[in-house]
């Protein structure tokens, strides 16, 4: 005998569309993570009459300086011109440094792409356990739901591996280490972080709406095989 689409609970559709939230969310971080300024630093003078602030990201460079209270913002500058990490006439440690902030952008790049398709997995999951107006199977509903928590526990680890090689990166450019350099971690740092807990929670979702459905299931064939008998 065939079996009929099976209706999804309300508890296991909330859960679903919860992870859907989460994810959504996650896949915003990760956005900011990769765009926004990852590392601020500051030189004052010992006057206080001067300063120099530089907002460094994964693509560019931006200083402020603030002089006699009126304040001057330079043109971005972009990491992957000669003049910094594009040539080859770059100092060693210049060099270290601008591959660790290549290999942060690489990672982070990786798991904006893994929470995309995580989310958009996760959306189809939501859409399919509906039943899509009857012309869905909510089995698939439930496969895509682990599928779409494992694309963003990947797209957690990713972060993770992304957050190691910005610290490393802050490390070899010696952050922190000169005087009265003051510095701080930027936006882009609290994206990656926003993004690892949220994808980790709708992950967790994923798995626990995938778990119900599979012992919901279960539970109903149990049942239609013993009305058979």
């Amino acid at each position: 005998m065939t079996l009929t689409p099976l209706k999804t609970p309300i508890r296991d559709a909330a859960m679903a569309l919860l992870a859907v939230i989460f994810l959504v969310m996650g896949a915003a971080f990760s956005i900011v993570a990769l765009e926004a300024v990852w590392w601020e630093g500051a030189l004052g003078s010992s006057s206080g009459l001067a300063s120099v602030r530089g907002d460094l990201g994964l693509w560019t460079f931006v200083a402020h300086s603030d002089i006699l209270g009126a304040t001057f913002t330079s043109k971005p500058v972009y990491l992957n011109a000669t003049t910094l990490c594009g040539g080859s006439e770059s100092v060693v440690t210049i060099q270290e440094a601008c591959s660790g902030i290549q290999a942060t952008r690489a990672l982070v790049g990786a798991a904006v792409a893994f929470s995309s398709v995580a989310t958009l997995a996760s959306l189809f999951s939501f859409g399919a356990l509906l039943n899509c107006g009857g012309k869905c199977d909510d089995q698939l509903g439930k496969r895509l739901l682990l599928i779409s928590s494992g694309l963003a526990i990947t797209a957690a680890g990713l972060m993770i591996g992304a957050m190691i090689a910005g610290a490393v990166a802050g490390h070899g450019m010696g952050l922190g280490n000169f005087g009265t350099l003051t510095y701080a971690m930027g936006p882009g740092v609290y994206g990656a972080i926003f993004q690892i807990v949220i994808c980790l929670l709708g992950a967790a979702l994923a798995t626990s709406a995938w778990n119900d459905l599979n012992h919901h299931h279960k539970v109903l064939r149990h049942m239609e095989a013993g009305s058979q008998v």
